[in-house]
């Protein structure tokens, strides 16, 4: 019983004399890399198209622009494209997961997502995303960089992750 006691007392010791919960939390969870080929799998032209039609916008509301984010953030957006086409819907599903990765990873201090199905080209789906309070929020957000992900399915329907994040 006594060892027990010793061993609880170092245990919460450590826990509320060392950091705070968030970073006890944080820095237990592993995360898992995604296979960073993915990124030659995104539409590039396409991307670059839907990054300046952003940084347009930015523009135009006084904000600074977006940098293309490396192939790190390209990586998860396009597996999470895969995956919404795996699932045959949009969704923001394991969002934590990519958030995790990008802060410990690439350091980044914020992420946010925006995700789309259906447009054909960068100005309908930025412009659905502009129409889109939530989403305009997050393009309007303190971030600095874009991971862009563009897959199209057997369907040749195109699904769109747009990772923003502020280093």
């Amino acid at each position: 019983m006594k060892n027990l006691s010793i061993i609880l007392v170092l245990v919460l010791g450590v826990v509320f004399a060392s950091c705070s919960k968030e970073d006890v939390i944080d820095q237990a969870i592993e995360i898992t890399l995604p296979d960073l080929s993915l990124a030659n799998e995104t539409d590039l032209i396409l991307a670059n198209q839907i990054l300046e039609k952003l940084n347009n916008y930015r523009a135009a509301v006084g904000l600074t622009s977006f940098s293309m984010g490396g192939i790190l953030s390209t990586a998860l957006a396009v597996q999470h494209c895969d995956y919404m086409i795996q699932e045959e819907k949009i969704s923001h599903d394991h969002f934590v997961n990519r958030a995790r990765v990008l802060k410990k990873a690439e350091s980044a201090v914020t992420v946010g997502e925006n995700v789309a199905a259906g447009y054909e080209s960068a100005e309908s789906v930025v412009n659905a995303w502009l129409n889109s309070t939530s989403h305009r929020e997050a393009i309007e957000g303190n971030y600095t960089q874009a991971g862009i992900g563009i897959k199209t399915n057997k369907s040749n329907r195109k699904f769109y992750t747009l990772l923003l994040f502020k280093l």
